[in-house]
C-alpha cells in the first residue's frame, strides 16, 4: 500500500510540472496586465546636520498648493492601497509629508507643487512632468516605458525629496 501511495504521488508531482506553461506559450497569450504604482513624493525636513526634522512641525500649518486648490496637511486620512490610485492630498508620516497618490498612467506636463512650510520658512517648489508611452517588448506584447523627471527648487531629485528647514520657533 506504501509503495502504491508513492508511486501515486509521484505521478502527481511529475504531472504537475509538466503541465506548467512554457514561456512560448505566454508570448503568444498577448494578454498581459501591467500593475503601474502611482506616484507619490515624499518631502522629508532635514536640519543642517541632515537629521529629519519632521516632528519639530507637529502643529505648524502645511499646505501644498497643485492647480489652484491648496491641500492642508492631514486634512484628508484616506489611505489605500486601492487601485486606481486614490488622491490624498497632503499627509504627513513620522517622517515626511507625502502628496498624491496621482496616476502614472496620466500625461503631466511641467506640473507645479509649493509646499508652504509655515509663516517663518520658506516655500518649496516641486515640478514634475510624466509621460506613459507603450513600446514593444522581447516578448512580442507592450510594455510600459515611461518617462519622468521631478525637480525640487530647480534641481533634480528622486521621489523621496530631502529639504534642509530649520527648526520652528516656538514661543512657550
Amino acid at each position: 500500500m506504501k509503495k502504491l501511495l508513492l508511486a501515486f504521488c509521484l505521478f502527481l508531482g511529475i504531472g504537475s510540472l509538466c503541465s506548467c506553461s512554457s514561456d512560448d506559450e505566454e508570448e503568444n497569450s498577448g494578454f498581459v496586465v501591467w500593475d503601474i504604482a502611482p506616484i507619490n513624493f515624499l518631502i522629508i525636513p532635514v536640519d543642517q546636520n541632515g537629521n529629519n526634522i519632521m516632528h519639530a512641525f507637529d502643529g505648524i500649518k502645511i499646505t501644498a498648493e497643485w492647480r489652484g486648490v491648496i491641500y492642508e496637511k492631514d486634512s484628508s486620512q484616506l489611505i489605500t492601497r486601492e487601485l486606481p490610485p486614490i488622491f490624498n492630498g497632503l499627509r504627513s508620516t513620522d517622517s515626511c509629508l507625502v502628496f498624491g497618490e496621482l496616476a502614472r498612467t496620466e500625461t503631466f506636463e511641467n506640473e507645479q507643487i509649493i509646499i508652504n512650510w509655515g509663516k517663518d520658512e520658506k516655500a518649496d517648489t516641486i515640478i514634475f512632468s510624466n509621460k506613459l508611452n507603450w513600446v514593444n517588448g522581447d516578448k512580442g506584447y507592450k510594455v510600459p516605458d515611461i518617462i519622468y523627471d521631478v525637480k525640487l527648487n530647480g534641481m533634480s531629485v528622486d521621489y523621496n525629496m530631502k529639504v534642509v528647514k530649520k527648526k520652528p520657533n516656538r514661543l512657550l
